[in-house]
């Protein structure tokens, strides 16, 4: 239940950002028509209850032809009534979670560096950095003999075999949680945005740089300080979300307490297990966030 839990909200997180900043982007881009149809999609996903969206993704889920008849919309991806089928990644020979530990530990001791720095790094640090990542993972393929090779689904008699395969409750909740959530993070990106005066995009254009530079290195930074606690909300609101998986048949983390309270009698004991484990989940995750957002505050004091 647990997992089921976290790969539904990292998953959704990580969707309703994309999809968010996308859209957000989309509606102050200046292009009227744009800006209207993402101005809808936000009022009506906004405005309609997420259980009936749910409700909406799963029937759609259902209503999937059979394996035979599976829709491909791209090449090497299909949706049937049994699931959503992807392309994967495999690991032929070798192992590769010793390189993962070995770029993550780089990682972090590059985000023990920059929290001792107190700012941004200088940019002749970062070339070092990325030349031993790549040295770390080409000496380990090399050395070790790892291979990769795509695994890609394919149809085989009355089965999709190959690729990676998404339940229908898992793709309707990923779906429902991703498209409603990145609503409300296309509006915190806009509203992001558009704090920034208009004097610091005209002062990016006075001394040439181009659209794409503007927002990168002007834009963003500043808006990243009102962005950020807002997302924070985003990203707890839909974790906390994934317990209406119970209503459309997906097993996570409150419909394995609800089975134990049913089999057990222990309902109090078993509803504070879900309390525990919720906040074990949420609270490193606001205060990593609350950590950055301090930082970018900082940031900000000492610019001024």
């Amino acid at each position: 239940g647990v997992l089921n839990t976290l790969k539904l909200a990292v998953a959704g997180c990580a969707l309703a950002t994309a999809l968010g900043l996308a859209l957000g982007l989309l509606r102050v881009a200046g292009n009227a028509l744009l800006s209207r149809l993402v101005d809808s999609y936000v009022e009506i996903t906004r405005n309609t209850r997420l259980t009936l969206q749910l409700f909406f993704w799963i029937a759609a889920t259902h209503a999937l032809p059979s394996v035979r008849q599976a829709l491909s919309p791209t090449p090497h991806v299909y949706l049937s009534v049994r699931g959503v089928y992807l392309p994967w990644i495999t690991v032929e020979s070798g192992e590769l979670w010793p390189l993962v530990v070995l770029l993550a530990a780089l990682a972090l001791v590059v985000s023990i560096a920059h929290w001792r720095w107190g700012g941004p790094l200088p940019g002749r640090f970062w070339m070092p950095v990325a030349a031993l990542a790549v040295l770390l993972a080409a000496g380990w393929f090399v050395g070790r003999g790892v291979r990769l090779a795509p695994d890609l689904p394919r149809l085989q008699g009355f089965n999709i075999v190959g690729g990676v395969g998404l339940t229908p409750e898992f793709a309707a909740m990923l779906a429902g949680l991703s498209v409603y959530y990145a609503a409300s993070v296309a509006e915190i990106v806009r509203s992001g945005l558009q704090s920034v005066s208009k004097g610091q995009g005209e002062a990016g254009r006075a001394i040439g740089l181009g659209r794409g530079r503007i927002l990168r290195l002007i834009v963003l930074p500043q808006a990243m300080r009102v962005i950020t606690p807002l997302i924070t909300s985003i990203y707890l609101d839909l974790t906390k979300d994934t317990t209406l998986g119970v209503l459309i048949g997906y097993t996570e983390l409150t419909a394995v307490i609800k089975t134990s309270a049913n089999n057990t009698g222990n309902a109090v004991e078993t509803l504070l297990v879900l309390v525990v484990v919720f906040l074990s989940i949420s609270l490193p995750v606001s205060a990593a966030i609350n950590a950055y957002n301090r930082r970018l505050a900082r940031r900000g004091l000492a610019s001024s």
